[in-house]
């Protein structure tokens, strides 16, 4: 995919993650259900993965969302894949798509 100049923003175990590192800086492993049930204690409301406001709940968090994915990455790319548990390079995307 390198020769087509696509890259791919992903996040293991789950996208969940990118979100919780709006609020803190987050290296241990989680399951799905976990990211859920953390989110909605950070919120303070129940987390619905398809809450069309969580740009809006999210966006002032978003530069420290960007250190914490940053920081998390610099830990984790060098690892094994199998090994990258969290690992998220949203923050690569967000980045580009920034003004």
């Amino acid at each position: 995919m390198r020769h087509n100049k696509i890259k791919c923003a992903y996040s293991i175990e789950a996208f969940e993650l990118w979100y919780m590192l709006h609020f803190n800086f987050y290296d241990a492993a989680l399951s799905r259900k976990q990211y859920g049930e953390k989110l909605s204690d950070l919120l303070g409301k129940t987390y619905q993965k398809n809450d069309e406001g969580m740009y809006q709940l999210l966006a002032k968090r978003q530069s420290i969302a960007i250190q914490n994915a940053h920081k998390l990455y610099n830990f984790q790319y060098k690892l094994p894949l199998t090994e990258q548990n969290p690992i998220t390079t949203v923050f690569l995307l967000v980045e580009r798509l920034s003004p």
